[in-house]
């Protein structure tokens, strides 16, 4: 099986741009993972099953209408004759390091963690590192980029990521001035729990898995794969 039917098949692609512009609130970042999710690539064309994006989010028809017209309002989307239909767009104008990331189909029609916990599961995966799939950020920043607050709630919603297996988390430590000071946390994206999993999904997940372990797949093989979509 090729990678390119692997990938078509079981991930999808988001624009990093999403955790970067402000004003957003966490219900519009949902829903442009969504329409992501559903995107034919060669258009860039999304169209909205309210009732599929209700029940992956919670997201009503009434709140949809105002969550469309922010993202259209900072160039993320154009809407088509004013339906559910949309282009996605990515912009310019934002320093990214790679324009978009992968994300696996299970996390987001999972029903082991909530909307909120995809939320931020997905804005971990969008600043980790490609091969390492490591990153080091702050709750300070989570909490900004995923529109949330910075209390006890989010980092429940960490713990149970963490319980769940998706990720791991450590405590990053430094000496300053001879005082041992704890600093930012390290996050590990982390292959993903068969729990998560069809039975008949399991056999190509754990060949994509073997495939990247192996560093069978350079930079340059990626963007044979998905090159028009990243330019």
């Amino acid at each position: 099986m090729s990678n390119r039917i692997i990938f078509e098949k079981d991930f999808f692609m988001v624009y990093k741009g999403l955790f970067q512009l402000n004003g957003l609130k966490k219900t519009d970042k949902m829903t442009y993972i969504y329409l992501s999710s559903i995107c034919h690539y060669a258009s860039k064309n999304s169209y909205a099953k309210l009732k599929d994006l209700n029940y992956l989010f919670g997201i009503t028809r009434p709140t949809f209408k105002k969550v469309s017209y922010r993202l259209e309002q900072v160039g993320l989307v154009e809407q088509i004759a004013g339906g559910n239909d949309f282009y996605l767009c990515h912009r310019d104008d934002l320093h990214l390091k790679g324009n978009y990331f992968f994300m696996h189909y299970s996390i987001l029609r999972s029903t082991r963690i909530t909307p909120r916990q995809k939320l931020i599961y997905s804005f971990l995966l969008s600043w980790a590192s490609n091969q390492e799939k490591v990153t080091e950020v702050s709750m300070k920043t989570i909490a900004k980029n995923c529109a949330v607050r910075d209390d006890k709630k989010l980092r429940d919603d960490i713990n149970i990521l963490v319980s769940c297996g998706l990720i791991t988390r450590n405590l990053k430590r430094k000496i300053y001035k001879g005082n041992l000071q704890y600093d930012k946390y390290q996050y590990h994206i982390l292959k993903i729990p068969d729990g998560f999993f069809k039975e008949s999904d399991k056999e190509i997940v754990e060949e994509i898995y073997v495939e990247l372990e192996k560093g069978n797949q350079s930079t340059t093989e990626w963007d044979d794969i998905f090159g028009s979509y990243t330019q």
